[in-house]
């Protein structure tokens, strides 16, 4: 260094050097150390060296490659590399004070000055410093986030249910992440299994099976869970619909009818809601029309081709006209494609009656009775349910079950 402040090349050689390849030492050039370098030579006096340092950010500008407080390598091709997150040591390098200082005025807590708290704040948003929540969980700090696991995201059910679980948990500061099983359980376990390696702090689920040792393992590392729609014994929280009296409603109205014959076409019955919707259909219709075998027809899965695979073959066993008791809206969706594309008159040749959200059919104006399900009611019961166990751990050893009421909404006798 030359008396007098100037800056020589053998003094700073490596800022020439980055000039060529956004590097340091050999080591991508990260904005955190340009920084710390602008306040250091500063502070030495040397204003002059600033030339080289305000070069490199003119080329980091240049190639847009600020994101998240870091520099990424620029490649041969002009390719930019992996972007590196910022990080609690990061930030004390650049204002000068410990990892845990950082960490303290991050979270709240300490007795640091409020000038020294608010220079970290202020650094870290600068530099769009973002929690890793891996690290928050290994900690054993809460990451506020919760985990999802339904059925498809294409279930036209959930639409309500996400904007009432949203509403509940934003209200608490937290957010939430989604993930589809496809009604596998194969998939069920990896998705879970990845949330809680991702640090959740609750999860909420919708069993597609009895299946239950891998979300006990979830519930034995502190996590607690709620299901929705099924339950599995007593040993989880769930939020479900009541499905004796809401398929009590759809068969009694249907039977009501006329004397056509009535069929259910039932959801997979390792899923208790399903179970509970065959067991209540074959007990009406024994009820109301004695000496009756009850017809139930078995659809593979609860989507609109399993619906469909079913119309088929009803309609091969049958003529119509007939009324149906489907095990809900996607299924039911299947059933009127068939309907549609055979000239089959709704509900003059085939009367539905199914399970729904409360507006799914709402605004298509459909000829068809629906059990309407409070679907956002579900989202807000099952979020806050969960929060409470999260806040509340001593709770959990006795998980309450939460049904909510359903009614009957239909337009059937405005079109017969």
């Amino acid at each position: 260094m030359t008396p007098g402040g100037s800056c020589r090349k053998k003094d700073y050689g490596f800022l020439y050097g980055g000039l060529g390849d956004l590097q340091t030492n050999g080591n991508p050039l990260n904005l955190l150390e340009v920084k710390g370098l602008v306040k250091r030579l500063s502070i030495l006096g040397l204003p002059s060296c600033t030339f080289f340092v305000n070069a490199l950010l003119l080329r980091v500008e240049a190639a847009s490659v600020e994101e998240y407080g870091v520099v990424r390598k620029a490649g041969a091709n002009g390719a930019l590399g992996r972007v590196k997150r910022v990080t609690l040591e990061d930030i004390a390098k650049i204002v000068g004070v410990s990892r845990a200082t950082v960490s303290l005025a991050l979270n709240g807590k300490g007795t640091l000055p409020e000038r020294r708290r608010d220079e970290i704040k202020r650094v870290a948003a600068e530099l769009n410093y973002i929690p890793n929540p891996l690290a928050q969980a290994l900690r054993g700090v809460r990451t506020h986030s919760i985990g999802v696991v339904t059925n498809y995201f294409s279930n036209i059910y959930f639409r309500d249910f996400y904007v009432g679980l949203e509403g509940a948990a934003d209200t608490q500061g937290f957010s939430f992440m989604v993930s589809q099983a496809y009604e596998s359980i194969e998939k069920e376990k990896q998705q879970v299994a990845r949330f809680s390696e991702y640090g959740v702090d609750g999860l909420i689920v919708l069993p597609c099976s009895q299946e239950n040792e891998h979300l006990l393992r979830v519930s034995a590392l502190g996590i607690p869970v709620v299901l929705i729609s099924n339950t599995l014994g007593d040993d989880f929280a769930a939020v479900v619909a009541d499905n004796v009296r809401g398929t009590e409603l759809a068969v009694s109205h249907l039977l009501s009818l006329d004397e056509r014959p009535v069929f259910h076409i039932a959801g997979p019955l390792n899923q208790s809601a399903q179970q509970l919707r065959r067991e209540t259909f074959c007990r009406v219709m024994h009820e109301a029309r004695p000496g009756v075998t009850p017809e139930v027809y078995k659809a593979k899965g609860l989507r609109a081709e399993a619906g469909y695979a079913c119309m088929q073959k009803i309609f091969r066993e049958h003529e119509s006209p007939f009324s149906l008791f489907v095990c809900n809206d996607e299924t039911a969706m299947g059933v009127m494609t068939f309907a549609r594309e055979h000239n089959l008159r709704l509900p003059d040749d085939v009367a539905i009656s199914c399970f729904s959200g409360d507006t799914a059919f709402s605004s298509i104006g459909v000829p068809i009775s629906t059990v309407a399900v409070q679907s956002r009611r579900m989202g807000e019961m099952t979020a806050r349910l969960l929060l409470d166990l999260i806040e509340h751990p001593e709770e959990r050893d006795s998980p309450p079950v939460i049904t909510l009421p359903v009614s009957l909404q239909s337009n059937i006798m405005d079109h017969l």
